[in-house]
């Protein structure tokens, strides 16, 4: 969901995840079984986080100018040095910032020995970290660390003019604009979360969207035993999305077929030339989603081209 100048566009994905988690440590020892020489241990939220993720794989650069502002090199992949900053700013799609949920008193950005990236107490009883797996493709995981934890967090957008935050259907959002067919194309996706406690039993999780906000809300019960993780995910980029249909566009279809309906040159590059070559599927799809009182709506990332039926949301 971002351009970089003048370069071809790419697919981009960004993953947004928050977890509760509790790590342990231990001694390294050397082969004498005298305790070996280490480097300092890392926080025990990086540990943890690292221990459950995986390592991400790329060393981001911390970023000490204004929040929303392009990174020099591109390909670099860089974190604000504040837990309130816009952690992709203006290198979102067409405009779509995503920001940080941390309290502007949190402790600036530290940068573990693999790029994990630690804000330590960007709420109360909680620790914020960011991964990148790739210079396009982060995630952010909360750290609950006791039961005085915040239960909502709050990820503020950075919106376009004629940009619409709507339900999937599935309980997850989509972001995206209109196109004049009267096609939602999005430019970013959230799923739908989940969450679960320190036993692994599943916790009551949503997100919703209040003002420029998308909010994760986490709803443990007194049985809960914490940490818990809660995890939902985000994808940017026009080239890896989903095309939603609203009622009437659906019904089009369904009647006079996928190429009589709809201009595919309304549609970006893959789902264009996928949708007019996918025409007798999709107008099936649309048949059954129409007769079942659903929409269409089609998923396209990396050549794959998936149509299904959804309801809610721009299904109006």
């Amino acid at each position: 969901m971002s351009l970089i100048g003048s370069r071809p566009r790419r697919t981009r994905t960004r993953s947004l995840r928050a977890s509760v988690l509790l790590v342990t440590g231990g001694l390294s020892f050397g082969v004498s079984g005298v305790p070996a020489q280490a480097d300092p241990p890392e926080h025990p939220s990086i540990a943890l986080v690292e221990q459950l993720a995986g390592e991400p794989g790329l060393i981001p650069s911390v970023r000490t100018d204004p929040p929303g502002s392009r990174a020099v090199d591109q390909d670099q992949p860089t974190v604000p040095a504040e837990a309130w900053g816009s952690l992709f700013g203006s290198r979102g799609a067409e405009g779509i910032g995503l920001g940080l949920p941390g309290r502007h008193d949190a402790p600036r950005a530290v940068v573990g020995k693999r790029g994990t990236v630690l804000y330590s107490d960007a709420a109360d009883s909680a620790d914020l970290v960011v991964q990148y797996s790739a210079p396009d493709s982060a995630r952010t995981l909360m750290v609950l660390k006791s039961k005085a934890a915040p239960r909502q967090y709050r990820f503020p957008l950075t919106l376009p003019a004629h940009t619409e935050v709507v339900p999937d259907g599935d309980g997850g959002l989509a972001i995206g604009t209109v196109n004049p067919d009267g096609v939602l194309i999005t430019q970013a996706e959230i799923e739908a979360p989940w969450a679960k406690d320190a036993d692994g039993k599943d916790v009551r999780t949503r997100l919703t969207v209040e003002g420029n906000d998308i909010v994760q809300t986490v709803v443990p019960t007194p049985t809960t035993r914490f940490p818990v993780v809660a995890d939902p995910k985000i994808t940017w980029g026009i080239v890896t999305g989903t095309a939603y249909f609203s009622r009437a566009e659906t019904r089009r279809i369904a009647i006079y077929g996928a190429t009589a309906a709809l201009s595919t040159t309304l549609l970006p590059p893959p789902l264009n030339a996928l949708y007019a070559a996918n025409a007798a599927l999709v107008g099936s799809k649309a048949v059954a989603a129409n007769a079942a009182k659903r929409c269409l709506k089609i998923k396209f990332a990396a050549g794959l081209f998936i149509p299904d039926a959804y309801k809610g949301g721009y299904c109006r």
